[in-house]
């Protein structure tokens, strides 16, 4: 059942590992890199390109090696890119322009909307994670519920499948691959327990141009529904645009964050002119100017996600960040997408520091409370183990 997991899921495991901290194409970021207009766009002019830049404006420049590169002719891209790599990169890649802008640029996506994962039996895969707005979402496949495929239509854009749920219900639906305005903030809930109003929320990416929206409208309602508490879901949050994830800080934390260093942001010697500094918003109308934050990872959080829990645990900003769920990934550097040809390059450029310079998160942030990510429950479920693992910090001040 491979192909069912490949034409039903979106599984974007490039991205879940490798998420972008930046997301505009450099021409946009006034930084002047060596050129990117080839001559041609044959692969030994390609090699050359991908070979100088590396030399030059890569975080670990000192560490490509001297190649004789006429010997990677019969190379792609990605091939010779993971010759040219450090030992330390697990992050750069290349991708088409179509992929990019499918991803990274257009506010719709076109595919079925479900992340499944291959189960322990071998006929079905297990739901982890539905795209809202997507045909999956719309035909009531949850999260826990299990897939068969039963047959596949119109070059695999077309599948009829078997939902089992976990209360023992079934059920045959065609899912047809459809066009759908991209959600990423999604499975909100309030609840009212120990005298707390404790709000809770998934972010699957900080790629998107609706998502400052979105975060803008859900504190409102968490602010005016009096919200003390906080539960942030970034199990499978990859990363994204780094201005999308300080904005999301300086709703939680408030006053303190205004207008206060997020992170720094270093490139090699080469390009030192351009070290950075990314901020919390000056001010915002929907803080909740909270002390705690609760936040649920997996091995699958990263980038801009480790990014926000830096930079609320700094010694400026203060904040008792409590990582509920297992090891993050550790990505604290940045990448900008650079163009060439028909592709779009993401070389390491940078790397990112919180306001007290701490170099914290190379190998992931671990866990205060050790979970396992439970699949067998819907987000937002309170049964569900990482979930109830918050609410049972915010109850009795200690994990389970």
């Amino acid at each position: 059942m491979k192909k069912l997991a490949f034409i039903i899921s979106i599984i974007l495991i490039l991205f879940n590992s490798c998420g972008s901290s930046h997301s505009k194409k450099t021409n946009d970021n006034n930084i002047s890199f060596i050129s990117t207009k080839l001559d041609s766009c044959d692969q030994s002019s390609r090699d050359r390109f991908l070979y100088s830049f590396m030399k030059d404006a890569y975080y670990f420049s000192d560490e490509v090696q001297d190649l004789d590169i006429s010997k990677y002719d019969s190379l792609d891209d990605s091939s010779f890119l993971d010759i040219l790599k450090s030992d330390k990169d697990r992050f750069s890649f290349i991708i088409s322009n179509k992929i990019y802008d499918d991803y990274f640029v257009d506010e719709n996506t076109r595919d079925f909307g479900v992340m499944s994962i291959q189960s322990d039996d071998e006929n079905t895969t297990l739901v982890i994670y539905v795209k809202e707005n997507s045909p999956a979402f719309k035909a009531g496949i949850k999260r826990s519920d299990f897939i068969k495929l039963l047959k596949l239509y119109d070059d695999n854009k077309s599948a009829k499948i078997r939902v089992f749920s976990n209360d023992g219900r079934k059920r045959d639906i065609v899912l047809k691959e459809e066009s759908y305005l991209k959600k990423e903030v999604s499975n909100v809930h309030i609840f009212d327990l120990f005298n707390k109003k404790i709000g809770y929320f998934v972010l699957n990416s900080f790629i998107g141009k609706n998502i400052d929206r979105d975060l803008d409208l859900l504190f409102k309602r968490f602010k005016g529904s009096g919200v003390n508490d906080l539960v942030l879901d970034l199990r499978y949050n990859g990363g994204g645009d780094i201005n999308i994830a300080s904005h999301l800080a300086t709703l939680i934390a408030g006053k303190k964050s205004f207008g206060e260093v997020f992170q720094h942001h270093l490139f090699n010697k080469h390009y030192s002119k351009y070290n950075n500094d990314s901020h919390f918003d000056k001010s915002s109308p929907f803080s909740l100017n909270l002390d705690r934050l609760f936040v649920l990872v997996t091995n699958e959080t990263a980038s801009a996600s480790e990014s926000l829990i830096s930079a609320l645990r700094s010694s400026k900003i203060g904040m008792d960040v409590v990582i509920i769920g297992q090891k993050t990934y550790g990505k604290p550097y940045s990448m900008y997408p650079i163009s060439y040809c028909d592709k779009v390059f993401f070389p390491i450029l940078m790397k990112n520091f919180n306001s007290d310079y701490s170099e914290d998160y190379d190998n992931g942030f671990e866990p205060d409370c050790d979970v396992e990510d439970d699949l067998y429950h819907n987000f937002g479920d309170e049964n569900e183990s990482m979930l109830s693992n918050a609410i049972y910090y915010i109850k009795n001040g200690q994990c389970k």
